[in-house]
């Protein structure tokens, strides 16, 4: 239906569209499609949500008023796609119109799949044990559970087995690297760890200090074993691009240390500038290109290198939402100002006024991403939605607060992904 038909002659909606519920809750869903100069979509959204919210869910069937409630909390196009998988059988098995046999073929395929990916969680965590980093280094925490899950949101598919494995692998490391930095590495130690990862030689390994050892020796061996696993399939070169991607995040996580030394306030072109890259978006994007076989081309890395818009958006996302909810928890403690901080110090306003815009820059950077998967590219479409997947990952895990420091916030997903099996 065009969307004029649902309009007067002013602009205005009719009203006539809320007495169409479900036709109103797929114009909501649509809304989050919308691409840059679509004003007529902002206006969607503001009617629909507006009429959506207003329902008394007594006057809908109980099926109805789950998915309004669903809807208005989580977007689907902003949604986890396993966990919303997961939703919409249970929302489509209560449908007066289901067809039985498409129900049950969706509930044994999600439940084999489950199963897969319950074996590479077992994989994975004794992976972690062998692996004994915490026994030399206590303030490593385990992530591993954890990182699984972001990984098989980024995919869940069943070839990408292997592709899963690297990525986790690799988001457990940037946990290391990333709480070394942040909270327990003094200036001097971090400055020789940024110089020995920049030389990418185990006999680095000497100038850095004991506990520092285990870390780096882990991470050029995680590199090694992806080194040979690829050789396998003959797509080694993928992980050079790997090691290219954690030489550029150490380097910045070394900017920030400068910062945090001196107590400099970054005006926030400045933050953004450093923080795209530290947020480890643009390295965790090339880890989940790592393995995904030939499409995953010389050609598809450097359009990574390159920083397309589309990549950028995701780490805006990542990076700017994640400063909103740590806002709420570093108070008190040390640490690099966050772009909340760096946005009321260039601005002069107050805390609640940068959240809101903040939250502006990230609804931006949410239509750069629509933008960037309807628009063409050299490379592959399967590995330019794993960006949206990342971006639909950063979005719900700091929706409400800091979903990784606080990892009980992720409890729910995880038992339905992995523990509960659907019921056939």
């Amino acid at each position: 239906m065009e969307m004029v038909l649902l309009t007067y002659s002013n602009g205005e909606f009719k009203e006539t569209i809320s007495n169409d519920v479900m036709g109103m809750l797929s114009l909501y869903e649509a809304t989050f499609l919308k691409t840059h100069g679509e004003d007529i979509l902002d206006k969607a959204f503001c009617f629909t949500k507006a009429g959506l919210a207003s329902l008394e869910p007594q006057y809908l069937s109980s099926n109805l008023a789950e998915q309004v409630t669903h809807a208005l909390y989580q977007p689907l196009q902003r949604g986890i796609p396993r966990v919303e998988a997961r939703y919409y059988i249970s929302v489509y098995e209560k449908d007066p119109s289901t067809n039985e046999k498409l129900s049950r073929l969706a509930k044994i395929d999600f439940n084999r799949v489950q199963m897969l990916h319950k074996e590479e969680l077992c994989h994975i965590s004794r992976w972690w044990k062998e692996w004994d980093l915490r026994s030399h280094i206590p303030h490593v925490r385990n992530r591993a559970g954890e990182c699984f899950f972001y990984s098989t949101v980024v995919y869940f598919e069943r070839q990408y087995s292997l592709t899963r494995s690297v990525l986790t692998k690799t988001m457990i490391m940037i946990s290391v690297l990333d709480d070394t930095y942040d909270a327990y590495g003094t200036y001097e130690e971090l400055k020789c760890f940024t110089n020995a990862v920049q030389r990418w030689d185990m006999n680095a390994i000497d100038q850095l200090p004991k506990y520092m050892k285990p870390i780096y020796k882990a991470l050029l061996n995680v590199h090694d074993e992806f080194y040979l696993e690829m050789a396998k399939k003959e797509i080694n070169y993928s992980v050079q691009y790997l090691e290219e991607a954690y030489k550029e995040i150490v380097l910045c996580y070394d900017v920030e240390t400068e910062w945090l030394k001196k107590g400099y306030v970054q005006t926030m072109e400045e933050h953004l500038a450093n923080a795209l890259v530290s947020c480890t978006s643009p390295l965790l994007t090339a880890a989940a290109f790592v393995g995904m076989g030939e499409i995953a081309t010389p050609e598809a890395f450097q359009w990574l290198q390159s920083q397309p818009r589309i990549l950028m958006a995701c780490s805006t996302i990542f990076r700017v939402i994640n400063d909103i909810q740590s806002s709420k928890t570093e108070e008190g403690r040390d640490h690099v100002t966050t772009g909340v901080e760096c946005y009321m110090k260039q601005h002069g306003v107050s805390k609640p006024e940068a959240v809101h815009e903040l939250f502006k820059i990230i609804e931006n950077a949410w239509i750069d991403i629509n933008e960037g998967m309807m628009r063409p590219t050299m490379i592959s479409r399967d590995l330019v939605i794993r960006i949206l997947n990342f971006a639909c990952l950063y979005g719900v895990v700091y929706k409400y607060n800091d979903g990784y420091t606080q990892s009980e916030c992720t409890k729910d997903s995880i038992i339905a992904l992995y523990e509960d099996s659907i019921p056939i």
